[in-house]
């Protein structure tokens, strides 16, 4: 009974002040919003956890372990205002507290660099719908909406464990996009949490997914198998 009345005091204290947010989440899905709304209600002092300044204290305290496997495919898409795509509230709102104030330490800014190059050297690093933008820039202020972009890189100086650069929000890659058929017309039968803009889908999500898979047979002796050919979505033009 006291947790219950706890839930629907912190409910009742949250919703007016993310009024803006809650319109702008899908209706169709009420229970993954009030869970949503739930779990920031008993956990709001870990937003702060998100906040780049957090990050680089953890980098400085944290040390990677030697001799784990270590893979990274990192996330992240710009905010968009125009008119096709535009970014929703919430994850504006999301964007200004993980994108912090544009300064980073010199391991990270070297994480910046690493992903710049590997964006502009490896033509299939980059996973992307033909629907989203690239970043104008690879910044410290660049996120998903959650994590900062290039504190998503443990290792500055090890281009190997970086496997590709998802232009995606932080829900895109957890499977909560807007989810249609492309044989079944009406509305999206899965809603996403965030609507940034990216236009990330299924295309996009498996695409990740086979990368990640590959990954994961490569820790596994005798488990390797010929990586198969991807196709570039982006490219594919209508005839």
């Amino acid at each position: 009974m006291i947790d219950a009345v706890r839930l629907a005091w912190h409910l009742v204290w949250l919703v007016p002040q993310e009024a803006h947010v809650v319109a702008q989440l899908q209706v169709t899905h009420p229970k993954d919003v009030v869970n949503f709304l739930r779990q920031v209600a008993f956990h709001r002092e870990l937003i702060g956890n998100l906040r780049p300044s957090y990050m680089e204290g953890v980098r400085a305290t944290h040390k990677a372990e030697p001799g784990v496997s270590l893979t990274c495919f990192v996330t992240g898409t710009p905010l968009r205002a125009d008119g096709e795509r535009p970014s929703d509230s919430f994850f504006s709102d999301m964007y200004g507290l993980t994108k912090g104030d544009g300064q980073a330490s010199p391991a990270v800014d070297r994480c910046g660099r690493l992903l710049e190059d590997l964006i502009r050297t490896r033509p299939r690093f980059v996973i992307r719908s033909q629907h989203s933008q690239m970043p104008a820039a690879i910044d410290a202020t660049l996120n998903d909406g959650v994590v900062n972009t290039v504190r998503q890189i443990v290792h500055p100086d090890k281009p190997e464990e970086v496997s590709g650069f998802v232009v995606a929000d932080h829900a895109d890659v957890l499977g909560h996009y807007d989810r249609q058929d492309s044989l079944i017309e009406g509305s999206p039968y899965n809603a996403g949490l965030f609507h940034s803009g990216a236009g990330f889908r299924d295309d996009e999500f498996f695409r990740l997914y086979r990368r990640v898979a590959q990954a994961i047979l490569k820790t596994i002796p005798g488990a390797q198998r010929v990586e198969e050919p991807e196709v570039d979505i982006v490219s594919i033009q209508p005839a």
